[in-house]
Parts: structure tokens; sequence; C-alpha cells
């Protein structure tokens, strides 16, 4: 039954990370990630290693919860939009930036204004 699309689907409407009981086929289906990801980011953590480098799958999830950029994929952490869409949900997601990201003067300056405190998560060079 954890390799059934509807009883999957019907479970990650309720509760999302109901996700992490699915049988791992499920968690390689792009409408079952979607969905979970769209209900709160924080799916990430349970999905194929393969949606977490899905640039789609990641810039929703971070979309929804800026701090799932901590699950997605380090190349994830090293592209722009992905960790725009990120600061710009919760600044506090620099910390999950790459180091190059946390560089950057528009992120970090995104990320402040959304949460000061995300300054604790800048590049020591900024």
């Amino acid at each position: 039954m954890k390799n059934n699309f509807d009883i999957v689907e019907a479970a990650i409407k309720q509760k999302f990370d109901a996700l992490q009981f699915a049988h791992e086929d499920m968690k390689k289906k792009v409408d079952i990630v979607e969905s979970a990801v769209k209900l709160d980011g924080r799916a990430l953590l349970f999905v194929h290693d393969d949606m977490k480098k899905n640039e789609k799958i990641v810039d929703e999830a971070v979309n929804q919860n800026g701090l799932a950029l901590e699950y997605a994929n380090d190349e994830m952490k090293s592209n722009y939009n992905i960790v725009l869409s990120a600061v710009k949900q919760n600044g506090l997601a620099l910390e999950y930036a790459n180091e190059v990201m946390k560089n950057n003067v528009d992120l970090v300056l995104t990320a402040v204004k959304q949460n000061g405190l995300a300054l604790l998560f800048a590049h020591d060079d900024m």
C-alpha cells in the first residue's frame, strides 16, 4: 500500500511528513513530491535524492518554506535563483546557501531585509 499513488497522495495531503513512510518509488514521483512540498517545503527532507536536485521541485519547496534549502542538493544551494527565492521567503535560509552565495551582496541584502539576524550567516568578508 505504501506504493499506491492514491493512498500516498491522500496521506501527504493530510500530513506532508507522511511522505517519509512511502515506498521509495513514490518519493521519485513528481506529482507526489510537488504535492508534498507545496504543503510544506520541509517535505524535501523525505524525497528521493534525484528530486533534491530538480530545480522546479526545490524552487517550489523554498518558496513555501525558505528553510527547506537545508535539504536541497549542493548544486541547488549554489543556484542564485533558488537561494534568492529561499532568502526572500526566510532570510535565515542564508545559513544553508553555499559560501559563494553567502558572499553575494544582493543575496545577503535580501536576506537581512527579510530578517536582520541573517547577517549571522553572511560571509565574513561582507
